[in-house]
């Protein structure tokens, strides 16, 4: 079973991928060349290579210093994000099906669903399990009924509900309530805080991101 990732990242987790690298949300301060380790030494050593650009004036090279900080501040930044989102993504699919497994007065499922891909690039993201679809389904319906607003005694009610006549109208009709699981913890109140992540802890070693510009940097600040 698959569904396209930027959506159930949204839908489970309010996440918009398309805003994680959004520049306004983040805050850089400007810093001069002698804040930068070693910074005098890095522009000898690039005229050294790149002789043509020996005429520009020390500002010059500190405005480049200061957006190649930004960019790659912003694009480490995303590659740890999205590494610490897969973590949590797969830890929270196991957690939960645990908690339906030993729950009782549930739509109880009977295997561990594993995430199979978390796919950025493809913008995929796969299960697998032996009875996965079904299974999520489940686990869908709990968070349903638990939530209040509707109830289904069953599978079968649930697919009846939703016209589900192939295994393609189940997946279809899975993905379509993506969303009810965003209210997990707000019915149950665990201690895995399921589908909850905050980040803004994410850079607190502040290793982000350098100052160690090129030839593309400098010629776009010229």
């Amino acid at each position: 079973m698959k569904f396209n990732l930027s959506n159930f990242l949204f839908e489970v987790y309010n996440i918009d991928l398309e805003q994680v690298t959004a520049f306004e949300n983040f805050y850089f301060e400007e810093v001069s060349g002698k804040d930068i380790y070693e910074f005098d030494s890095y522009i000898e050593k690039f005229i050294k290579t790149n002789p043509e650009y020996k005429d520009l004036n020390y500002i010059d090279f500190v405005n480049a210093a200061n957006t190649r900080y930004e960019n790659s501040y912003i694009s480490d930044y995303y590659s740890l994000f999205i590494e610490e989102l897969e973590k949590k993504v797969r830890k929270d699919i196991v957690n939960i099906c645990k908690f339906y497994i030993d729950t009782q007065d549930e739509l109880n499922i009977k295997e561990i669903i594993e995430v199979n891909k978390f796919d950025v690039m493809n913008n995929i993201i796969s299960f697998k399990g032996k009875n996965e679809v079904d299974d999520f389904a489940s686990i869908i319906i709990n968070c349903i009924n638990g939530y209040g607003t509707f109830h289904y005694d069953n599978l079968e009610d649930f697919y009846y509900v939703n016209s589900v006549k192939t295994m393609s109208d189940k997946i279809d009709t899975v993905e379509g309530h993506l969303h009810w699981l965003k209210y997990f913890e707000e019915i149950y109140g665990t201690m895995y805080n399921i589908f909850k992540k905050d980040f803004s802890d994410l850079d607190r070693n502040n290793s982000l991101g350098d100052y160690d510009f090129t030839i593309d940097d400098l010629e776009y600040t010229l």
